[in-house]
């Protein structure tokens, strides 16, 4: 079909521009306040936590569940204040994962990637546990 095309060639549904659909919700807690962007940072900050320590998705699907839902990324202070716990096994899921592309560089990767995200180096220490 071409993009100017305002019905569907098959079915006939019509087109709407600018309609999308909404972003599905799964915590109840958020449904109540959820106002997309303007949602309050209260309940951006929980639904951050909650992907991370029970839906235990690595950063990057975090990172998107939350820019599908609110608009806009998660603030580097969120990460920031994760427990070194939650951090070191993103820095060890990044360097396992990196590890047959790089080698022995792989672990300066991972902790570029952990910078990124969370405006800090990770612990040198790591590297020799």
């Amino acid at each position: 079909m071409h993009a100017s095309e305002r019905k569907c060639i098959s079915c006939n549904v019509a087109f709407v521009p600018g309609v999308h659909k909404p972003p599905k919700i799964h915590n109840l807690a958020l449904r109540e306040v959820y106002a997309g962007i303007e949602t309050p940072d209260g309940a951006k900050h929980v639904e951050f936590t909650r992907c991370l320590q029970t839906e235990r998705w690595p950063w990057p699907k975090v990172k998107k569940h939350y820019e599908n839902i609110f608009g806009e990324s998660p603030p580097q202070a969120y990460w920031a204040e994760l427990s070194s716990f939650f951090i070191k096994a993103e820095w060890t899921r990044l360097v396992g994962s990196l590890k047959f592309k790089l080698g022995p560089k792989a672990q300066d990767a991972a902790s570029s990637i952990i910078k990124s995200y969370t405006g800090q180096w990770p612990s040198y220490n790591w590297r020799f546990q």
